[in-house]
């Protein structure tokens, strides 16, 4: 599913966001391509480099690179800022053959009835343009690059996709450009050329063109609000696949981390309304929009927020506020192998966030159906030391189909009925004929899952072998906790000895 939406997405951009490149200069029938060298991919490592409006003056000798065709050429890296770009290669002695690569894409001038070989591109997007001076045959001898610059004449501030519109698709197409090789230059001053980049870029843009942020940040996240958006990360099942699978699904994120701190009061507003389940997933993903944006300010609504829905009905939009809290208060205790924090972790992140924020919360924790539970777990473990070991495990109030009947709108009921049916299919991708039943008379449940069904039978077991009149009810775990609770206790099963047709958990 990763995949084919990543490719969809690909094919979207190509069909609609890529610059318009015009070869002007090409006669027919003498024109030809040359291939350049595999590790043309990569940033070369010893590129030349030039600038708006310079020339550079070398020559082809025969210690230089070659082409396909053994033709010797020099490469010059060109940080382009954007607008209409000229190249001009003009040699005394041989036949110039001029080849621009602009994201991969290769462009090649060569025209024997006009000297020097020029041509123009329009609309060309900010970024790096690697330009080649070569020759048409295997020759040598001096020559003369020059590179000039202008806005595109009757170009619209900010419309960088060259479309006539400035509209949301400029800052995509800009995000996604950077997410490519070669990105731009140091923008952040920081020494890296990394994922701050096309952030910072993206900012820039939006400061300097007359967007409505605060209206399309509204817009963005009543995109995440929708079910149908929701159902992209149904496959991803716990904070840490859906961590690394946000960006992916969602690039409307992107963008809404891109605008920074204006877009902030649009996010906020959503942690200041009581939750219902279908806001899950939506708060989960501005959770983590939030913490990637990194504004301190919005700290003392998500600790007001965690502490008041500390037993509502949710799944992992908490786990999600109480990373991004930490984040953001400078709290070190951070879970970055899960990502998931057990009750006391979530009331002590409040604590600690409001010694820094000064903070009171404005309504108490609230009643509510589930309840976020520890296990403690005391034995011998694997060194013949007694230990005690704390198992995250959460009790959920009302199960799916609960939630559906009691749901009195129309559109919420078909909502949630999406939901399920999203599971279901989920579930028959990934176990197909087992027999593996979440809770008995459900095929699907919120209540439980695999490694909370694993424990909830080693309770049992357990309690009935000693003698010990304990229950648990269903819950959730995850597979993490369960494998840390097998390995401090006993030590691995060879995987031949693993009955292949039960189901034990699921990663």
């Amino acid at each position: 599913m990763a995949l084919s939406f990543f490719y969809d997405c690909l094919q979207r951009r190509e069909a609609s966001i890529l610059p318009l490149l015009l070869l002007l200069s090409i006669i027919m029938g003498e024109a030809h391509s040359k291939s350049l060298p595999q590790a043309l991919s990569a940033v070369p490592k010893e590129d030349f480099t030039i600038g708006v409006g310079e020339c550079a003056n070398d020559s082809l000798e025969p210690s230089d690179e070659t082409l396909n065709d053994d033709t010797y050429f020099d490469r010059y890296r060109l940080d382009w800022p954007g607008g209409d770009l000229t190249v001009t290669l003009d040699s005394p002695v041989f036949d110039e053959y001029l080849i621009i690569l602009i994201d991969e894409e290769q462009t090649d001038v060569d025209d024997s009835a006009t000297e020097p070989e020029s041509i123009t591109l329009t609309n060309v997007r900010p970024g790096a343009v690697f330009l080649f001076a070569n020759s048409y045959d295997i020759e040598t001898g001096s020559y003369q690059i020059c590179v000039e610059g202008a806005n595109a004449g009757g170009q619209i501030k900010g419309d960088l996709n060259g479309d006539g519109i400035v509209n949301p698709k400029d800052l995509l197409a800009l995000v996604e450009d950077q997410r490519k090789p070669n990105p731009s230059i140091d923008l952040t001053d920081d020494g890296n050329i990394d994922g701050m980049e096309p952030i910072r870029l993206s900012q820039d843009w939006y400061r300097e063109s007359e967007i409505d942020i605060a209206g399309r940040s509204m817009e963005i996240v009543g995109t995440l609000k929708d079910v149908t958006v929701q159902q992209r990360l149904e496959n991803e099942n716990f904070p840490l696949l859906m961590r690394s699978a946000i960006r992916e699904y969602y690039p409307e994120v992107d963008e809404l981390i891109s605008f920074g701190s204006p877009a902030l009061d649009s996010i906020l507003q959503q942690f200041q309304v009581p939750p219902e389940y279908l806001d899950d997933i939506p708060l989960l993903i501005l959770a983590y929009a939030l913490e990637e944006i990194g504004d301190q300010s919005a700290a003392p609504v998500l600790a007001d927020w965690l502490e008041a829905n500390m037993f509502a009905e949710l799944d992992w939009s908490r786990d999600f506020v109480t990373h991004t809290l930490k984040v953001l208060t400078g709290q070190t205790d951070l879970n970055i192998e899960t990502f998931q924090y057990d009750i006391e972790q979530k009331f002590d992140t409040i604590a600690q966030a409001r010694v820094g924020i000064g903070s009171i919360a404005k309504a108490g924790t609230q009643e509510g159906e589930d309840c976020e539970r520890r296990l403690l777990i005391t034995g011998i473990n694997s060194d013949g030391q007694q230990e005690t070991v704390a198992v995250s495990y959460s009790v959920r109030g009302r199960d799916i189909d609960e939630i559906i009947s009691a749901a009195t709108d129309p559109a919420k009921k078909q909502k949630l009925e999406q939901i399920k049916q999203g599971w279901e299919s989920g579930d028959e991708d990934v176990y197909g004929n087992s027999d593996y039943v979440p809770i008995a008379g459900a095929q699907v449940s919120r209540r439980s899952n695999c490694a909370g069904l694993v424990i909830e039978k080693i309770f049992q077991s357990l309690a009935a072998r000693n003698g010990i009149p304990l229950t648990i009810p269903p819950g959730q775990s995850d597979a993490t906790s369960l494998r840390s609770l097998a390995l401090r206790f006993g030590s691995m099963v060879p995987i031949g000895e693993i009955d292949e047709f039960t189901v034990v958990s699921h990663d």
